[in-house]
């Protein structure tokens, strides 16, 4: 990097101070005029490749220091003493003499030009070429005037006796001092004005992908004040102030150059700022009193003012103008993708605001102030240059940061027209090649300062046009106009109100002011492709595009069309209307309202609490949190809620209820015929009145029927499920469980496989058919029919509970002291926690008591049979009277050692096995019922 500086001007010098006077008759002298600085040295520098520099900045030399007037002198007095015969002071007069003038104020130096021009050589690196203009310096303050003494008379012929002066007077006194005229002020010296900057590059190769071209003028500085003036009888005006500093224009000039490659290009010219006038010299007091007596001791008092006027204030600096002139120039891409930016950034000088007038002499009133300087202008020029991107998806970035300093200065640059079809960009009216380009951004921003210093967005609005290839067109700032002709195409106006066309292929849009247009000419089916707007603003869609999403972090809303539209909300509160058409619509975070008018929808609220209303047509609500609520009025089709938690259709007009996600959830239907269908895992399904369809999943359900047309549907292998029936009902294939519910006398049957059923407190008929069967009772009038063969099966009774048919076991269930009976079967009877009569009846039955007091009763013929759990110390009883008819080992009853620790009680053809017993044992002996 290098940096060559000019020199700075050298200051100028004081002006002299003016003379005093010593003397009523002779007048102080004027202040001597002060040098001016001189200005900062001026450089030129021409590159060329022999002295190539990737990185040289030129900075003109500053100005000179101005310098201060000399002040004029001060007037003085001569005074003459009159006496009468007797040698008394009878008058006095003075003479004044004037105050000398200021000396003028020596301007600032100039700041002096910087001009750098590379031409025809290769920058082999990233190049970086600048200008500065040097600042000018300041402006110094006039020399004030010089003051004398006001004027005085008295008159008082009454003066006897009285002290009226430094004398004491005793005849009749007059006295006259007549007054100076106070200098004038010296005039305040202009500020320096900034120098220029100029950066050319000419017939340059660029070889590496950064090129930085920049000139920032000179500042103009301040002009100084101007001198006051002296005070007297006469009152001496005050100087007019300095004139600001103009600033310095920067130019830019990039002409005739090749580059083989996208790379990135910075423009920059910046106008130096004009500066403040200085303030006028406020004007000296002029004053005369008189004093005129009518009688001892008495006057009246006459003064006259002559006082200087105030200086006028200095004229504020110009603003330097800012030029960017781009022409002529070739960048050609290569077989990949690339992105080409060209940068500019231009900026007009900042006006002087002229100084304040200074006061005029006595009062608290100004002179006018002077004039404000001109903001500079602004000229960017884009011509004749040839962008082509070659093979590859090219991308050509054009950015633009204009600011004028003031809105009268202001004016735009241009418009801008791209039109990737023709190969067009076309920048102010100077058309440029455009070539093998399929995306472009545009970031344009022109503003102005107004005349309360804030800061106005100005920026025209862009036209662009794709090709008939996949384009991204995108503008950051005003009103712009996209029109994306065939092939995918995403749109992006920016900020402002924008008008975009996708044309034909699947766009996309995007939408973040409410005047925004997204428009397509034509449907899916007519060629017009899937487009998508994103929005981040309240929006509706216009007619052939189907999908909206919405984006930002505010509440908005969001509406399709008549075509089938694909809507997402935010992550906020959002109202989402379908319209027309079967449209899928989500609501994501936030309460969201849903609204799918006409058609088959699909409505998705999301998480948190949402309102889904289906409208017209066959309907599909998501509901995922509680407070979830689907609307739907009658008449409008055939709905369908999908449910990830516990969810009933009552009090809604829906006729279908899906369960979805994970976890074991509940589904519950209404009065008309719902179809349910469960999920995964365990799932109660309950239709209520109607002729329902329950569809089990994977888990284990539970099917609630109460109407005799209800249809169940279970596939193989998914889980044991269970029917819950208020009516008479026959379990069909793939379902394991029928439980019999409220006290209706019904009836319930199985299938061919093992089911469990489970009687309510009426009287009921079960039947289980194949397989291995369980039966719960509560009702001892309930029947279970089995046919031979037809499986081991087992009955569950909570009360006293005789087995027939063809069922092998029975077991108690409770606490309550119950009694079962079996058949002539080999049966298994099971007693309870309660004191149970076990009586097997034929067959070799197994007994086991339980807990309690039991009774293990033998009737004639009874069998081979066995008890498993007799226990003494529960005073369990062995009751073989049918046998023994009351008498100790009467009948032919023995009691024999069964070997193992059993006890074997032989009664004739049959036998009773007691295991666990001791045939000894005591407390065996003394509980059997002889």
């Amino acid at each position: 990097m290098t940096y060559i500086y000019g020199n700075t001007g050298t200051n100028g010098v004081t002006g002299t101070a003016g003379v005093n006077s010593t003397s009523g008759s002779v007048n102080g002298t004027a202040g001597g005029n002060a040098s001016a600085g001189t200005s900062g040295q001026s450089l030129t520098f021409l590159m060329d490749q022999d002295d190539w520099d990737p990185t040289l900045i030129l900075v003109g030399g500053g100005g000179g220091y101005g310098a201060n007037g000399g002040y004029g002198g001060a007037g003085y007095y001569t005074t003459t003493n009159n006496y009468n015969g007797g040698g008394y002071l009878v008058s006095r007069s003075t003479a004044v003499s004037d105050g000398g003038n200021g000396g003028v104020a020596g301007k600032g130096g100039n700041g002096g030009h910087a001009t750098l021009t590379a031409s025809n050589l290769v920058a082999l690196d990233a190049q970086h070429l600048e200008t500065q203009g040097g600042s000018g310096n300041y402006g110094y303050t006039g020399g004030g005037g010089g003051s004398t003494y006001a004027g005085y008379y008295v008159n008082n012929p009454y003066a006897n006796g009285y002290y009226v002066g430094p004398n004491l007077y005793y005849y009749g006194y007059t006295e006259t001092q007549a007054g100076g005229y106070g200098g004038h002020g010296g005039a305040g010296s202009a500020g320096g004005t900034g120098g220029n900057a100029t950066t050319t590059a000419d017939a340059i190769t660029f070889m590496a992908y950064y090129t930085t071209v920049r000139a920032y003028g000179g500042a103009g500085v301040g002009g100084g004040s101007g001198g006051y003036g002296g005070n007297g009888a006469h009152g001496g005006d005050g100087a007019v102030g300095g004139a600001g500093g103009n600033g310095g224009k920067a130019t830019v000039n990039v002409t005739n150059s090749f580059g083989n490659f996208y790379g990135s290009i910075t423009l920059t010219a910046q106008g130096g700022a004009g500066s403040y006038g200085g303030t006028g010299g406020n004007g000296g007091t002029g004053q005369t009193d008189s004093y005129n007596y009518t009688a001892p001791g008495t006057y009246t008092l006459t003064t006259t003012y002559d006082h200087g006027s105030g200086g006028v204030g200095g004229k504020g600096g110009n603003g330097g103008s800012a030029v960017i002139n781009y022409t002529g120039n070739t960048l050609v891409g290569d077989n990949t993708g690339e992105t080409f930016y060209l940068y500019n950034t231009i900026s007009s000088g900042l006006r002087g605001v002229g100084g304040v007038g200074g006061y005029h002499g006595g009062t608290t009133t100004r002179a006018s102030s002077g004039a404000n300087g001109v903001t500079g202008a602004t000229d960017l020029t884009i011509s004749g240059n040839t962008f082509d991107g070659g093979a590859g998806n090219d991308t050509f970035y054009f950015y633009i940061l204009h600011t004028s300093a003031d809105q009268s200065s202001y004016g735009s640059l241009g418009a801008i027209v791209v039109d990737l079809n023709a190969g067009t960009f076309v920048f102010g009216g100077n058309s440029n090649a455009l070539l093998n380009v399929e995306n472009v951004t545009i970031n344009v921003l022109e503003r102005y300062y107004n005349v309360s210093s804030v800061l106005v967005d100005a920026t025209p609005g862009v036209s662009l046009t794709g090709s008939n290839t996949n384009n991204i067109l995108s503008t950051a700032t005003g009103n712009d106009s996209l029109w994306g002709l065939a092939g995918n195409d995403s749109l992006d106006g920016g900020i402002g109100a924008d008008a975009m066309n996708g044309g034909a292929g699947d766009d996309t849009f995007a939408v973040d002011n409410a005047g925004d247009i997204a428009s397509e000419t034509t449907s899916g089916s007519d060629s017009g492709g899937y487009d998508l707007v994103n929005a981040s603003v309240t929006y509706t869609l216009a007619d052939y595009i189907e999908a909206l999403t919405l984006g930002g972090s505010v509440n908005m809303d969001g509406t399709g069309n008549a075509s089938d539209n694909v809507i997402n909300g935010n992550s906020y509160i959002n109202v989402l209307n379908g319209l027309d058409g079967k449209d899928r619509i989500f609501g994501g975070y936030g309460n969201d309202t849903l609204n799918g008018g006409d058609g088959n929808d699909y409505l998705d609220g999301g998480n948190d609490v949402d309102r889904l209303v289906g409208g017209l047509g066959d309907d599909t609500f998501i509901i995922n949190q509680l407070g979830d609520l689907a609307v739907e009025a009658a008449g409008q089709g055939k709905d369908t809620v999908i449910t990830s938690i516990t969810y009933s259709l009552v009090g809604q007009v829906i006729e279908n209820l899906t369960l979805g996600g994970y976890g074991n959830i509940d589904g519950t239907g209404n009065g008309v015929g719902n179809l349910i269908i469960g999920n995964y895992y365990n799932n109660v399904l309950n239709g209520g009145a109607g002729a329902d369809t329950l569809i089990g999943g994977n888990g284990n359900d539970t099917y609630v029927v109460d109407v005799a047309g209800d249809i169940l549907s279970e596939a193989p292998s998914q889980g044991t499920d269970t029917v819950e029936s208020s009516i008479t009902w026959t379990l069909n294939t793939n379902l394991e469980n029928l439980t019999l519910t409220g006290a209706a006398n019904i009836n319930g049957t199985g299938n061919a496989g093992n089911n469990v059923l489970t009687g309510n407190s009426g009287t009921n008929a079960l039947a289980g058919g194949l397989g291995n069967d369980s039966y719960y009772i509560q009702n001892a009038a309930d029947t279970i029919s089995e046919a031979t063969g037809a499986g081991t099966d087992i009955i569950y009774s909570s009360v006293s509970y005789t087995l027939f048919g063809a069922v092998e076991t029975l077991a108690l269930t409770g606490a309550a002291n119950l009694d079962a009976t079996g058949n002539s079967l080999v049966n298994t009877l099971i007693g309870n926690d309660g004191n149970n009569i076990l009586n097997g009846k034929g067959g070799a039955d197994t007994y086991t008591g339980g807990l309690g007091a039991d009774t293990f009763l033998f009737q004639t013929s009874s069998g081979a049979d066995r008890i498993t759990d007799f226990s003494a110390a529960q005073n369990d009883l062995i009751n073989i009277n049918a046998y023994s008819g009351g008498v100790v080992n009467g009948g032919g009853v023995t009691i024999t050692d069964a070997g193992g620790g059993n006890t074997l009680i032989t009664m004739g053809a049959n036998n009773i096995t007691v295991l666990g017993v001791a045939y000894n044992d005591a407390g065996l002996l003394s509980h059997i019922i002889w």
